[in-house]
């Protein structure tokens, strides 16, 4: 699976699996955000669509939710993106009638411009009285709900009549008020692209990599704080590397690198810009460890990435983290924004090879038990029957 073939709208049209009838076919319409821009949800939701399982099962069509072309882009409004609105609603309007799809599994953001344009796709297919499935994949529901009887109001009413996908049961928490069903509990998986061989103990300074996009909220900063700490304290806790792989967003390589070079870590840390395919996979080779200091964040996959390729893994108690990562066993969590925490959490492994294999190898066999491809393409297929009865 790839970021080939991306020409979403192409394939509304689509036909009929083989030769059944049309009475036996479970027709299913895709309402998701696909790349660009790039980032988990779309990622996930690119993943479905090429999914084997998904499309040989069901007859699918697909339409593209998004209306930005970067990260950057996602909550901002103007005349172009008013008029990419408007087609998806009439695109929406015209698949409802011509293809008449049995369920509409729509993907919304949960908050903020996207979302109040994601809610009115929703309204139009419970017009047509289409069954809805919608698969969260952000969070911060609860809190614009406590803050708004208004938005509480909006929430109840959109998912009033809907089924639900929540990532985790922490973030199950999110829809608890304005939800009165029970949410379907649907993790992550992605496709596993790495050969199955024990991770070799090497010597030397201990490489530690941070991948994502250079968002301050992703903990980038922490980061480098953290590391100047443990540069700091002794002889032992200098022998690490660092690399900070990521395209520009909030923060900006130049002010990142004027950090790096404040607090003395010219040497250690180094700055590798966007890498994706094969040259994000040698980054992971490259590895001992993935830190990813997140404080705002769901169910990241580059922690998946990292436990595809046998990597210990140090995050945080956020979102769904704690599901994935089971503290002590196949990674380290520390507290979100806390510099002190996350200089201990990294200082703990370094100089300890043994631990760091262990962790690796931990969170190899969880990944490969929980949340490799297969396992989440067959999930959402059940999940999908089960909305259709």
């Amino acid at each position: 699976m790839g970021l080939a073939s991306l020409d979403i709208h192409e394939k509304e049209g689509g036909s009929m699996k083989g030769d059944m009838r049309p009475d036996e076919v479970k027709r299913v319409l895709f309402i998701a955000q696909y790349p660009p821009p790039v980032h988990g949800a779309s990622l996930m939701n690119l993943y479905t669509r090429e999914s084997t399982r998904i499309t040989s099962e069901f007859d699918c069509r697909f339409i593209n939710l998004a209306t930005a072309e970067s990260i950057g882009d996602i909550e901002k409004a103007g005349i172009r993106k008013f008029g990419k609105v408007l087609q998806l609603y009439v695109r929406v309007a015209r698949c409802l009638i011509g293809f008449k799809p049995h369920l509409c599994y729509i993907t919304p953001s949960p908050i903020g411009l996207s979302f109040l344009k994601d809610c009115l796709v929703v309204v139009i297919c419970k017009v047509f009285r289409r069954k809805i499935l919608v698969h969260l994949h952000g969070k911060g529901i609860a809190s614009r709900a406590n803050k708004s009887k208004l938005m509480c109001g909006i929430y109840r009413s959109l998912f009033s009549g809907t089924h639900v996908i929540c990532l985790s049961s922490r973030l199950s928490q999110d829809v608890a008020d304005v939800y009165s069903g029970r949410p379907f509990i649907l993790p992550n998986g992605i496709p596993d692209l790495c050969e199955r061989r024990e991770r070799q103990v090497r010597g030397g300074p201990v490489r530690i990599l941070f991948l994502s996009n250079f968002i301050a909220s992703k903990g980038v900063l922490v980061l480098v704080e953290a590391l100047a700490l443990l540069q700091k304290r002794n002889e032992r806790n200098k022998k690490f590397l660092c690399r900070l792989v990521g395209a520009d967003n909030d923060m900006k390589a130049p002010d990142l690198q004027d950090l790096i070079e404040e607090r003395g870590l010219g040497e250690r840390v180094s700055l590798m810009g966007p890498k994706f395919g094969a040259e994000k996979a040698d980054e992971f080779a490259w590895a001992d460890i993935l830190v990813f200091p997140t404080y705002r964040d769901c169910f990241p996959l580059v922690i998946l990435e990292a436990m595809m390729h046998g990597r210990a893994v140090v995050s945080t108690y956020e979102g769904a983290i704690p599901e994935i990562i089971d503290h002590g066993r196949n990674g380290i969590l520390c507290r979100q924004r806390d510099v002190e925490d996350l200089a201990q959490g990294i200082e703990g492994l370094l100089g300890n090879r043994e631990s760091i294999r262990r962790l690796g190898m931990e969170a190899r066999k969880k990944f490969s038990e929980q949340f490799d491809f297969p396992k989440f393409e067959s999930k959402l297929a059940d999940t999908i029957n089960q909305c259709l009865v």
